[in-house]
């Protein structure tokens, strides 16, 4: 990702979180704009930062699937909105309508990918589990 993707992929993390907390908050009965401004303040820092933080985490998670040859397949795709058709009760065409119209399909397969690549990691990992010995 170049410098000037960077800042808007940010900004639209960013947005997303802003709008699921603001949703939240209308589910309980209030509004982040009834909030003091120094609450909205560091509100506004901390989602900065987090958005920040897990772009950079996506853009390694990223690099470590390109690395390992990772690509998500339409055939993964369909499986992954099967099954959530299946947990919800929903048609798979109505899922993948739903993820074309908010403009999700592109994130679900970066997540499918970033699923993919940890499925992977954790398949290939040497685990060893020691006991502590107890101080006597």
């Amino acid at each position: 990702m170049s410098a000037d993707e960077f800042d808007p992929f940010v900004e639209r993390l960013f947005n997303q979180s802003v709008n699921r907390t603001e949703k939240r908050y209308n589910e309980m009965g209030f509004s982040l704009r009834q909030m003091g401004k120094g609450y909205i303040d560091q509100f506004v820092r901390s989602t900065q930062e987090a958005a920040q933080r897990d772009t950079k985490v996506v853009l390694i998670a990223d690099e470590l699937a390109r690395f390992m040859n990772i690509e998500v397949t339409e055939e993964a795709v369909s499986a992954e909105i099967e099954k959530i058709a299946t947990l919800q009760g929903r048609k798979p065409l109505a899922i993948r309508a739903e993820l074309e119209k908010n403009k999700a399909l592109d994130r679900f397969q970066e997540d499918l990918r970033i699923k993919q690549m940890e499925d992977a990691l954790i398949a290939k990992a040497a685990v060893k589990v020691v006991e502590e010995k107890s101080e006597e």
